[in-house]
C-alpha cells in the first residue's frame, strides 16, 4: 500500500528554507532563485537574504574620523590632503561629537566582492583611501550578471558618490543619495563609446573605506595609542 507523507520537507517551508539559504555565498544565493518559484519568492521576501545579496539597504554602524596632519593641507572635497584616521565612532554619533581639527569622516564598509575587486590604488594606506576614496574595478561577472544583479549595491553600507574612469578620459561622477547600484555604473559603461582601450572599469568610491585585516589591526593599535595620549594630555 502506498504511503503518503503529509509532513512537508524542509525546503518546502519558507522559514526553514531561508535559514538554509543564508549559508550560501552571494553568487550561489543569486543563482538559487532559478531553482524554483518558492526559492525565488523566499529570497525576494526575506530582508536578511536581500541584505546578503546587497539588494537591501544596510545602515552604517562605524565611522572613522579624519583629522588634519601636522603639515599644511589643502581642502579636497569633504576631506583634506594629509589627514589621518584618529578615532572610531558609532555612525549615529558622527554629527554629534566635535573633534578638534576634524577634516572629514569615512564609513567603514564591506565590498560586494561579487561585483568588485581592489583597484590600482588599493596599495595606498587606509588614511589615503579614506580621504580620497576606495579604489575598485568591476569584475568580469558584472558584465554578464543576471538582470537581478543590476539592482545590487556596490558596498554595505551603500556608497552614495563615486568617480568613474572610462577610456582613460576625465572621470564621470555618479551620485545617488540612496546608494549606488551596479545598474547605475553599467548604464554609464554601456553609453560610453566602444574602443579597444576599454578593458576595465575603474572607480573611486567616496565616503566609504573597506579595510583589510591588516588595516583593522593597524587602526586598533593607533586608537589605543591615541587614547593613551589623550589620557596623558588631560
Amino acid at each position: 500500500m502506498e504511503t503518503f507523507h503529509t509532513t512537508p520537507t524542509v525546503l518546502n517551508v519558507p522559514e526553514l528554507l531561508e535559514i538554509v539559504l543564508l549559508h550560501l555565498s552571494a553568487k550561489d544565493l543569486l543563482l538559487s532563485q532559478r531553482v524554483a518559484r518558492l526559492w525565488r519568492r523566499t529570497v525576494q521576501r526575506s530582508k536578511s537574504l536581500r541584505q546578503t545579496l546587497f539588494l537591501e539597504h544596510v545602515e552604517p554602524t562605524t565611522a572613522w574620523v579624519l583629522q588634519r596632519g601636522d603639515s599644511e593641507v589643502v581642502r579636497a572635497g569633504p576631506f583634506s590632503l594629509g589627514s589621518k584616521i584618529v578615532r572610531e565612532l558609532p555612525a549615529e554619533d558622527i554629527h554629534k561629537v566635535q573633534v578638534p581639527d576634524q577634516t572629514g569622516y569615512s564609513y567603514k564598509a564591506i565590498w560586494n566582492d561579487l561585483l568588485l575587486r581592489p583597484g590600482h590604488w588599493r596599495h595606498l594606506s587606509l588614511d589615503d583611501r579614506a580621504q580620497n576614496g576606495e579604489g575598485a574595478c568591476l569584475v568580469k561577472f558584472s558584465a554578464t550578471a543576471p538582470d537581478a544583479a543590476r539592482a545590487m549595491f556596490l558596498t554595505h553600507p551603500p556608497c552614495t558618490h563615486l568617480l568613474l574612469w572610462l577610456n582613460w578620459g576625465e572621470p564621470e561622477e555618479i551620485s545617488k543619495p540612496n546608494g549606488i547600484r551596479l545598474g547605475d555604473v553599467l548604464r554609464k559603461v554601456e553609453a560610453a563609446p566602444r574602443t579597444p582601450y576599454l578593458r576595465e572599469v575603474f572607480m573611486r568610491l567616496k565616503g566609504v573605506v573597506c579595510p583589510t585585516k591588516a588595516d583593522e589591526k593597524e587602526m586598533r593599535e593607533r586608537f589605543v595609542t591615541n587614547a593613551y595620549r589623550r589620557g596623558i594630555s588631560t
